[in-house]
């Protein structure tokens, strides 16, 4: 078993793990390329492309926090918004503070709903019965 003993918590910023790479409040935009991967030794969940760079940025299931209603993993063709810092030792980059901008599910269902309006042609009707937010509405055009 792992234990710590007389555990002291050090002034913030006496140790620097990470470096921002933008700058201070830059955000970034990517698309997840892959997720629940595990590295050397490290686990990491996945990779982020972002469209005009060429390198790698990962990410851990620990930098992104799900909001109420959205999925509480990131998946394949997320759209997702980051800050990217640099891990000092190893140079390599990683992805914090991950908030999602677009699930792939919700960009299939508009497409797909884009492509079904993109066929239909509009109709004239009138309300039959009306409830709060919704209700029914008999064609007058057909």
């Amino acid at each position: 078993k792992l234990a710590a003993y007389n555990v002291v918590t050090l002034p913030p910023g006496s140790i620097v793990w990470e470096v921002e790479e933008e700058p201070a409040g830059t955000r970034v935009t990517g698309t997840v390329e892959s997720s629940a991967k595990e590295g050397r030794g490290e686990s990491v969940d996945g990779k982020i492309t972002v469209e005009g760079r060429e390198d790698v940025i990962y990410f851990s299931a620990s930098s992104y926090q799900s909001q109420r209603g959205q999925p509480r993993r990131l998946s394949k063709g997320d759209v997702v918004e980051f800050t990217v810092v640099t891990e000092r030792r190893t140079k390599r980059k990683h992805a914090r503070n991950i908030s999602l901008l677009q699930s792939q599910a919700e960009k299939t269902r508009a497409e797909r709903e884009a492509k079904m309006l993109e066929g239909a042609s509009p109709e004239v009707g009138r309300v039959t019965k009306a409830r709060h937010d919704w209700g029914f509405v008999a064609s007058t055009s057909r």
